[in-house]
């Protein structure tokens, strides 16, 4: 009997050894940082690898609800939704940042390079993702000052334009002779290829198309300045009936912070904030990938650390029977070896009496 309990023994503790953890496992040695404690570094390999996907996921989810929010205050329609929206926006960042570092933290101390370099290259494009998020942010809320300004701009001029117009035709009317009436011609027809031109700009959305048209102005007005020179020389009294308005009409098209310039400013803004909006679409597809690779990888290393564990545990199954049996197959043959003898003992024993 004892011999049989001592057969169990061994089986038992033959069957604890083949089934202790394999060191080799990805997550064996891996924990997660958390603020104010740490976990303990031997932490079963599944349950690290899970809490690692876990992390992953609310990085994901967390990404995709600040890119939702941040989409919704680019295409606000007012200042006030864009603060409103902002807001929101900020908190979704929160968040976003609040999970990426708790995925950053998430320390290992095996030797895979491989997944502390996916764990540093998505908290990298992160970080660049908030950063372009930023530029969208600042230049859309300068795009709806640049947007008042050059709307301001253009109802002026659009306002001003038959004023113009209206005081060259009167003082034309008091030309004295056919030179100074011809000098008052010019200066109409270069006022109308100028507002032509301007009005062309206005109408553009493209930036090298404005420059062109804001060269050709000023060739034009250059033009105007002389025919106005020659007339004041002829007529002194039209400077001070029209040298102001004429200023003005001047000002208005050819300088940075004119009807024109504003409009470049507006054009060009907008398109700067396309490109940086489809610069942070980009990144965040780049960063999606990332994360679906890492989850693949990971994922892939706990099903294969499943299957090693199923077949250790099959491996320790069948050699723990067959060492059962031999044992057993032992213990019986020794029995009846042991019976045999007592036995042939006892057939001895009569045979002698």
């Amino acid at each position: 009997m004892n011999k049989f309990c001592l057969t169990i023994g061994f089986v038992i503790c033959f069957g604890l050894f083949g089934c202790s953890k394999d060191s080799d496992d990805l997550f064996s040695q891996c924990g997660i940082a958390e603020v104010g404690s740490e976990s303990s570094s031997q932490k079963d390999a599944n349950t690290a690898e899970i809490s690692f996907l876990l992390l992953l996921k609310d990085v994901e989810n967390s990404l995709l609800a600040l890119s939702a929010h941040h989409h919704d205050v680019i295409i606000s329609n007012s200042e006030e939704e864009f603060e409103k929206r902002l807001v929101e926006m900020n908190a979704s960042r929160r968040q976003f940042e609040y999970s990426l570092a708790r995925f950053s933290g998430f320390s290992c101390k095996s030797s895979d390079d491989y997944l502390n370099s996916k764990i540093n290259k998505v908290a990298m494009l992160g970080g660049h993702f908030l950063d372009i998020m930023d530029q969208m942010t600042k230049k859309r809320r300068y795009n709806f000052r640049l947007a008042k300004e050059a709307g301001r701009s253009k109802a002026d001029f659009i306002v001003w334009q038959p004023v113009f117009r209206q005081m060259l035709q009167e003082m034309k009317l008091k030309a004295s002779d056919d030179y100074v009436d011809n000098l008052m011609l010019n200066l109409l027809t270069y006022q109308s290829l100028v507002e032509r031109k301007v009005l062309e700009a206005l109408g553009s959305n493209n930036t090298d198309e404005i420059e062109k048209a804001r060269a050709t102005i000023a060739v034009f007005i250059e033009e105007y300045e002389n025919w106005t020179d020659n007339l004041y020389s002829e007529m002194p009294e039209a400077k001070n009936e029209i040298g102001t308005v004429m200023t003005l009409f001047k000002y208005s098209c050819v300088d940075d912070s004119g009807v024109v310039g504003r409009h470049e400013y507006l054009v060009r803004n907008t398109n700067e904030l396309i490109q940086v909006t489809t610069s942070a679409r980009e990144k965040l597809h780049e960063i999606k990938h990332e994360i679906t690779d890492t989850q693949m990888f990971v994922a892939k290393n706990l099903s294969d650390s499943r299957e090693r564990a199923v077949t250790r545990y099959e491996y320790t199954v069948a050699c723990t029977l067959t060492f059962f049996i031999f044992m057993l197959g032992v213990l019986l043959w020794r029995r009846l070896v042991k019976a045999d003898k007592g036995r042939l003992s006892k057939t001895n024993k009569g045979n002698y009496n």
